[in-house]
């Protein structure tokens, strides 16, 4: 197969130029990954309260109730004087002041359960959290008082053990999974890029350098014939692109997504399915490229410009309606709207994969209609009108 050997001889000299798209591609889906394993656990944790405890006595049961709300407040001195309450309030220093009157403790003890002054901020929700507190310590203690002949201390150390018991509570959260999930979708997305912008430049290089007049004319003279050199070549090319598309799933594992669930493979089809896209698009760049130095400059043109319009590197809800209109005839369009689906399925059900199903059909049209033009350029390039 000796121009299957020349194909791969002549991407293997281009190397360091499809390096560079490579290097580009895995840098942005790196960062990403960087940033996406930064992300702070957005789980639910308790921050104390400033408040104040103005207390007129000082007995055991008001220490308990000091102690159980060491656990939801933070205590801040102020003197008792209404300017100095009201500045306190007004900068925000404390959002709660509880005062207790003198003869609190012996009502509570005696069963007369009056209730504490409290000034709160008006728009403070987390008041509600030294509210419950509040509550659940004296509703305990009222719980003894009412049934037992009990001494304040011990009273105090029963409530206190009471309110320590707690129910282990394992709260299960998809954060980890949503932005493996989110990486997954651009690094999918950002696929498009890379694998067009290689692709073209590989299969025009080889195109460019087997339709050199020299060559071709060698090659006409040889005892190979023309259909074989054809086939070769195409043989050459898809090898290449599915060398490329290989590399890239094994970059995503490199980077950490090592998942292999149903959405997974459906991001994979759908990427072999543009793949087969993107081949079919670059046999007809590199069937019209007249010069080596074109078809940087087509590469840039036509990966970077499809991918911008498609939503590659801007989501395609934030793109107007008329843009995505006009990015609806790029394949592109649609490995990316499946790209989307795809990352939102929450149960993979008949009804879900018709998008992305539908996507990749319609890529599949575009590779046939690419290929089928690609395939008659060519048979005039390699001169089979003659034969």
């Amino acid at each position: 197969m000796p121009v299957f050997k020349l194909c791969m001889r002549i991407i293997k000299h281009n190397l360091p130029a499809l390096g560079i798209y490579l290097i580009i591609f895995l840098g942005i889906s790196a960062i990403f990954a960087t940033n996406m394993s930064k992300e702070e656990d957005p789980a639910f944790s308790q921050s104390k309260i400033p408040m104040t405890i103005i207390s007129e006595e000082d007995s055991p049961l008001i220490q308990g109730l000091t102690e159980h709300l060491s656990h939801v407040a933070e205590f801040v001195d102020i003197d008792d004087e209404t300017e100095a309450i009201q500045d306190a309030l007004y900068f925000r220093e404390v959002i709660y002041i509880l005062r207790i009157p003198s003869d609190f403790t012996q009502n509570f003890m005696q069963g007369n359960f009056q209730t504490m002054e409290k000034t709160v901020i008006e728009d403070a929700t987390n008041a509600y959290y030294i509210d419950l507190a509040i509550e659940q310590y004296l509703n305990t203690a009222r719980l003894y008082v009412g049934v037992e002949d009990i001494d304040e201390s011990l009273l105090v150390n029963k409530v206190l053990d009471d309110l320590s018991e707690e129910i282990e509570v394992k709260v299960t959260t998809q954060i980890s999974n949503q932005s493996t999930r989110n990486f997954t979708i651009q690094y999918f997305n950002y696929l498009a890029y890379g694998l067009f912008s290689i692709l073209i430049l590989g299969v025009a290089f080889t195109m460019f350098i087997l339709h050199d007049t020299d060559i071709k004319n060698r090659n006409a003279s040889s005892p190979i014939p023309i259909g074989r050199i054809v086939r070769e070549h195409i043989l050459a090319n898809i090898v290449f692109a599915f060398v490329v598309y290989a590399f890239f799933l094994l970059a995503l594992f490199v980077l950490g997504v090592r998942e292999l669930s149903v959405m997974m493979l459906l991001f994979m089809l759908n990427a072999f399915v543009f793949t087969l896209c993107a081949l079919g698009i670059s046999f007809v760049i590199g069937s019209l490229v007249k010069s080596k130095a074109a078809i940087h400059a087509v590469a840039n043109v036509i990966a970077l410009g499809l991918s911008f319009l498609s939503g590659v590197f801007v989501p395609q809800f934030l793109l107007s309606d008329s843009l995505l209109k006009v990015a609806s005839f790029s394949p592109v369009f649609w490995y990316v709207r499946a790209n989307e689906t795809i990352g939102q399925m929450s149960n993979i059900t008949a009804d879900q994969l018709v998008i992305p199903l539908q996507s990749m059909g319609i890529q599949l049209v575009f590779a046939m209609t690419f290929l089928s033009i690609a395939l008659v350029i060519g048979k005039r390039k390699w001169g089979l009108e003659r034969a």
